[in-house]
């Protein structure tokens, strides 16, 4: 049964009932393709809230600091997961395109779609950036501008020292 809202749409390029969640198409087709998208951005979507978790995680009872630095939360499985997700919704939709059974209305939805996972992952990348640093982040940092300051006043020979040694001693905790 049909909500009063669906029998007064507003949109008319709308493809689903915001308040009784109906689809206005009748074809099968269309609601399947409709269930994929929905499906695959809903997968999407929680990989998303997963990062966006864990850029707030801060460990520690006296040293706080965020369990996850920047990189590791840009560079996670979960990032993967979105292109690996997004990827192959584009490779469906891509195909479905050129066999002739993409509906307009089921294109319309998955360029909506698309642009707000970009939002999205826009906005995760700049909280991951952004995120205002620990007590202690903040002073690990100080030190770390503090040391590349000196070591960009060395002279080269001297410079290239250092990071031999360096090296040298990660080689060594490698093997």
């Amino acid at each position: 049964m049909r909500c009063l809202f669906c029998f007064f749409r507003s949109k008319r390029n709308s493809v689903k009932c915001q308040f009784c969640e109906r689809y206005f198409e009748k074809s099968q087709d269309m609601q399947d393709g409709l269930a994929y998208l929905e499906n695959g951005f809903d997968r999407v979507s929680h990989e998303c809230d997963l990062i966006e978790e864990k850029t707030s995680i801060v460990v520690g009872f006296i040293f706080k600091r965020h369990k996850y630095s920047a990189e590791d939360l840009l560079q996670s499985e979960h990032m993967e997961k979105i292109n690996s997700f997004a990827s192959k919704i584009k490779a469906d939709i891509d195909a479905w395109e050129a066999a002739g059974k993409l509906p307009f209305r089921v294109k319309m939805l998955y360029n909506e779609k698309v642009q707000e996972v970009r939002d999205r992952v826009a906005e995760l990348n700049r909280m991951a950036k952004e995120r205002r640093p620990t007590f202690w982040e903040s002073i690990g940092g100080f030190f770390q501008r503090l040391y590349q300051l000196v070591i960009a006043r060395l002279p080269m020979f001297v410079q290239g020292l250092i990071t031999f040694k360096k090296r040298k001693a990660i080689e060594q905790q490698a093997a």
